[in-house]
C-alpha cells in the first residue's frame, strides 16, 4: 500500500502540475515580500545609522556619558526592526497557510473524482473553505506539543542534574547507567518528535478531507495511525527522499559557483531548477500522504476513485 501511494502520489501531481508553479510563484512572493518587509527598513537603519557614524565624534561622547540617551535613540530603530519581522513572518505564515489549504483541497478533489480538471477558481474556492480549519487545527496542535515541549524540556533537565549528581559518584556502573538512561530519552524523544509530525499531517489531511473541526481531526488522525501504524514508515520514507534531493541540490549548487565567468549564471538557473524540483516533491509527498489516508479510511469507492 506505501508503494501504490507514492505510485499515485506522483500521479496526481503531474495531473495537477499547476500546483507545482503555484507554489513556486509563492517562494517568488515570499521573496519579494521579504524585500518590502525588511530590505526598507533595514536601508532606513544603514542609513540613520550612516549618519551617526559620519558625526561619532560629537555624537558617541554624550551618548557615553548617558546611557539613556543610547537607549532612547535606537530603541525605535530596534522596534521597527523587530515590527518589520514580525510582519514578514506574518504574511509569509498566512500566505503559506493559504497555499496548502487550497493544494490539500485540490489534491483532494483530484484523488477522490479522477475526471477532476484543475481550475483557478477550484483553488481559490477550496482555499477559503480550509483556511481558518487548518489554522485553528495548527494552533491547537501548537498549543499541545508546546506544552509537551516544555514539559520534556522540564524532565530533561530534572533528569540530567539528577544524574550529573549520581556521577560524582565516580561508580562506572552509575555512569554507564546514566548515559544509557540520556540516550534513551534521546531516542524516544526523537520518536514522539515523528510521531507528533505524523499526527499534525494526518490531523490537517482529515481535516481536509472529512471537513472535520480541529479536536475531531486529532482524534480521527490518532485514531488513523492506531489502525496503520506503518504510515509512520511511509512518513519517514517521503521526507528522507526529500531531504536527499535537497542535499543533492546543495551539492550540485557548490562546484558551480567556482566556475569563473558563468559560475553565478548557472548558480541562479540550477537554484530556480532547483525550486522547481522541490516543489514539485513537495506537492508529491501531499499527495502520498492524500492517496494512502484515502486508501486507510476506505472513502466510498464511487467518490475516491480507488479499487479498495
Amino acid at each position: 500500500m506505501i508503494i501504490e501511494s507514492i505510485k499515485e502520489g506522483f500521479s496526481l501531481a503531474n495531473r495537477n502540475a499547476q500546483l507545482v508553479f503555484l507554489r513556486l510563484a509563492v517562494t517568488f512572493i515570499n521573496l519579494f515580500s521579504l524585500i518590502v518587509f525588511l530590505g526598507v527598513p533595514l536601508l532606513a537603519a544603514i542609513a540613520f545609522l550612516g549618519f551617526d557614524l559620519a558625526y561619532a565624534r560629537e555624537i558617541f561622547p554624550a551618548l557615553a556619558k548617558d546611557p539613556l540617551q543610547f537607549i532612547s535613540r535606537y530603541l525605535g530603530l530596534v522596534a521597527l526592526m523587530a515590527l518589520s519581522l514580525l510582519l514578514y513572518l506574518t504574511f509569509t505564515s498566512v500566505l503559506y497557510l493559504y497555499t496548502l489549504s487550497g493544494t490539500l483541497g485540490i489534491i483532494k478533489k483530484a484523488a477522490v473524482n479522477l475526471q477532476f480538471t484543475f481550475r483557478m477558481s477550484y483553488f481559490f474556492k477550496e482555499a477559503n473553505s480550509n483556511f481558518s480549519r487548518l489554522f485553528w487545527l495548527l494552533a491547537l496542535l501548537s498549543l499541545i506539543f508546546g506544552s509537551f515541549i516544555a514539559i520534556v524540556s522540564l524532565f530533561g533537565g530534572v533528569l540530567s542534574l539528577s544524574l550529573r549528581t549520581f556521577a560524582g559518584a565516580g561508580s562506572f556502573v552509575e555512569v554507564f547507567f546514566g548515559s544509557f538512561v540520556m540516550m534513551s530519552v534521546v531516542v524516544i524523544g526523537v520518536v514522539v518528535i515523528l510521531t507528533g509530525m505524523l499526527l499534525g499531517v494526518f490531523s490537517m489531511l482529515a481535516s481536509v478531507i472529512e471537513g472535520s473541526g480541529p479536536l475531531d481531526s486529532v482524534k480521527k488522525a490518532f485514531q488513523f495511525m492506531k489502525k496503520k501504524p506503518e504510515s509512520l514508515l511511509l512518513f519517514i520514507t517521503l521526507f528522507a527522499a526529500v531531504a536527499v534531493l535537497n542535499l543533492g541540490l546543495i551539492f550540485i549548487r557548490i562546484p558551480v559557483t567556482v566556475i569563473p565567468f558563468a559560475g553565478p549564471f548557472l548558480h541562479i538557473l540550477i537554484s530556480i531548477i532547483g525550486a522547481v524540483v522541490q516543489s514539485y516533491m513537495a506537492v508529491v509527498l501531499w499527495s502520498s500522504l492524500m492517496t494512502y489516508y484515502i486508501k486507510g479510511v476506505e472513502y466510498p469507492v464511487y467518490r475516491a476513485g480507488y479499487e479498495i
